[in-house]
């Protein structure tokens, strides 16, 4: 009787909260993501086309979880990075994700399974599966394809970089929290040296008549909710910020908060240098969730991982070029 209760207390607490909002029905213990493609393939005998996807995976509970993924492709003698041909199946390395952490999966370049070999193009399904349910940024949602005048590197350049991506809101009832399953800042990279930043805003459609304010929190890949930033100034090395969370004004019925980017989520001050500075270089891939201090209906948030279209001259070192690989290599896995 108690688990029914609590069961339908946070069935209740869902109808109130978002009567007027629609959410897609996220957790889940398994995903099947279908007609994806991956690979360089020629377009005229000077021109090559990229296709690509990545994915994110949140683990919204307080308990590290293990996620596996699967690779499947009807091209039975595919040969993937790892030089694995056995009936066009590729297993991902199992992947341990912390309590409220998160996990992103790429499939071209470095040790990633698609080489970029053009020609190799792949194409087939992706399933996903864990123990313990999770929240899934859709590959289907998560995809590019770009064209290029002459090289791959410069056809997978201009897919990933010249892309923007609107990334979907679900919302916890056990923990009262919309979770967005992926979100990033990388900029003045060595390769991506525009890159990419995330975009919030949210706007009080409340039925109640009441303002709210919206606590926003950032949590990175690199586990410890804090963005990794290669900062320009001092020694360049990766630094853990300290700051991962911003409380917005308290928004009236009707009002939205305007755009958030994600520096005003992750901004300080430290030594009176306000990080991360326009120059710093930045790779960082994570998640949002948001709490109101009210808990009232009508909340409409939206993110976009908006491209950026400026560059600026970090003083960092430079570091890898273009990632794509050419040849197999037995048993190389990400």
């Amino acid at each position: 009787m108690r688990k029914l209760g609590v069961a339908f207390l946070a069935l209740s607490l869902f109808a109130i909260l978002f009567r007027s909002s629609t959410f897609a029905q996220q957790p889940s213990t398994s995903y099947n993501f279908t007609g994806l493609t991956s690979g360089v393939r020629s377009t005229s005998p000077i021109s090559v086309a990229v296709d690509d996807f990545a994915a994110a995976w949140v683990n919204a509970t307080t308990g590290s979880i293990n996620v596996d993924a699967t690779l499947t492709t009807s091209n039975t003698t595919y040969v993937y990075r790892d030089c694995n041909s056995t009936n066009g199946i590729y297993y991902f390395p199992t992947k341990s994700i912390p309590a409220d952490g998160v996990a992103t999966i790429n499939l071209l370049g470095g040790l990633w399974p698609i080489l970029g070999t053009t020609g190799a193009q792949w194409s087939g399904s992706l399933a996903v599966t864990s123990g313990t349910a999770f929240y899934a940024f859709s590959p289907n949602d998560f995809t590019v394809s770009g064209n290029s005048s002459g090289t791959s590197c410069g056809a997978y350049y201009s897919a990933w970089q010249n892309t923007s991506w609107n990334v979907p809101w679900y919302w916890n009832g056990t923990r009262n929290m919309l979770i967005s399953p992926y979100g990033n800042r990388w900029h003045n990279d060595s390769f991506w040296d525009k890159g990419w930043q995330s975009q919030l805003s949210i706007t009080n459609n409340t039925s109640s008549g009441q303002s709210t304010a919206y606590q926003i929190y950032y949590v990175s890949t690199a586990g410890s909710q804090n963005p990794n930033i290669m900062e320009a100034s001092g020694s360049c090395s990766p630094t853990d910020l300290t700051s991962n969370f911003y409380q917005t004004p308290s928004i009236s019925p009707g009002n939205s908060t305007g755009t958030i980017t994600i520096d005003t989520v992750i901004q300080q001050t430290v030594g009176g240098v306000s990080q991360p500075s326009v120059s710093a270089r930045t790779g960082s891939d994570g998640y949002f969730y948001v709490t109101l201090t009210n808990l009232i209906d009508g909340a409409t948030p939206g993110q976009t991982v908006q491209k950026y279209t400026t560059t600026n001259n970090s003083t960092c070192p430079a570091g890898g070029g273009c990632p794509l690989e050419y040849s197999c290599c037995a048993n190389c896995k990400p």
